[in-house]
């Protein structure tokens, strides 16, 4: 794992001061999109119009879909149904210091992935973001409606109704949804090793994060993680080396193996960090991101609640 994933280690749940009403049309057949994992993001490539091309990093843990000012003008100049409404709204993610101001509202119909949706979007200026500089659009799958599977050893997404051919074929993990960010959360128990065999466990509620791009992450308001943190201290990394903001209160720890539900990985990272008390982001004892997820397959089910991997 490069360092340079730590410098962009919170690209996690957003916590946005408003949340507007979406609608989006039926779920439709299914398509296989080509993603790849970017800085710790999954990323898609996707075609807007003959001449507008986008960047898009895709989230499981977003309220609304964010659009970066200067790819939001030149959608306006080539969607005519997209209107422009003021917004005081404000948008934080649980590395920032202060929040992002929403520049303003794009309202009507938007097409991504051959599916138009109907909903408020909210256009803020990302050029300077430290982790959101390289992306046209903030995408939270929830808006696909659908079934939405990732293989992301052979970089591919899937999204449709019928994923799921035989369920013996998977773990079956029952979650809950979190409609305040669009994500899906698992009410579980870590398992964490150090290389002398040594576990410690921490319990609670865990958010799957498409935007976290480290295995495990932990929220360090909460007192059962900093009991774990320091009952750990013989794997905690030096945080100099790995913070891109000295004023954020973060460890990083280096087990040899995590492990939930029966799914583990070895030598990967474990961040926790003290994180914005906004909305309902204290709720959460951590978030699953892509390190430890991409070492398998996996179906977000947001109509039954579910998350199925093998």
């Amino acid at each position: 794992m490069s360092i340079y994933k730590f410098t962009e280690v919170i690209t996690a749940t957003l916590i946005v001061a408003i949340f507007l009403s979406c609608k989006a049309e039926d779920s439709y057949s299914s398509i296989a999109i080509p993603v790849e994992i970017k800085n710790g993001h999954i990323v898609s490539e996707y075609q807007f119009s003959d001449r507008l091309s986008g960047t898009i990093a895709l989230e499981s843990g977003f309220p609304k879909i964010v659009i970066d000012a200067r790819f939001a003008s030149e959608l306006l100049e080539k969607n005519k149904q997209l209107k422009k409404e003021d917004s005081d709204a404000s948008i934080f993610t649980w590395g920032d210091e202060e929040p992002l101001s929403v520049d303003y509202i794009l309202a009507g119909g938007f097409e991504i992935f051959g599916k138009t949706i109907d909903t408020d979007i909210l256009v803020v200026d990302l050029e300077d973001h430290y982790s959101w500089k390289n992306y046209d659009v903030i995408f939270p799958i929830k808006y696909f409606d659908s079934q939405v599977g990732f293989n992301l050893k052979d970089n591919l997404m899937t999204v449709g109704n019928d994923l799921i051919k035989d369920e013996n074929d998977y773990q079956i993990l029952d979650v809950f949804q979190d409609e305040n960010v669009n994500g899906l959360a698992i009410e579980s128990t870590f398992y964490v090793s150090d290389s002398t065999g040594y576990t410690e466990s921490i319990s609670g509620n865990f958010l799957f994060d498409l935007g976290g791009a480290n295995a495990l992450y932990l929220n360090l308001n909460q007192s059962n993680v900093k009991e774990f943190v320091q009952n750990f201290q013989s794997i905690v990394l030096d945080p100099s080396k790995y913070a891109s903001n000295s004023s954020i209160d973060m460890k990083v720890l280096a087990p040899d193996k995590i492990r939930i539900e029966g799914f583990e990985v070895q030598n990967d990272y474990i961040v926790a960090i003290a994180i914005k008390k906004y909305g309902n982001a204290d709720k959460y004892t951590g978030m699953i991101g892509i390190d430890f997820l991409k070492r398998y397959e996996f179906i977000f089910d947001f109509h039954r609640g579910r998350v199925y991997m093998k």
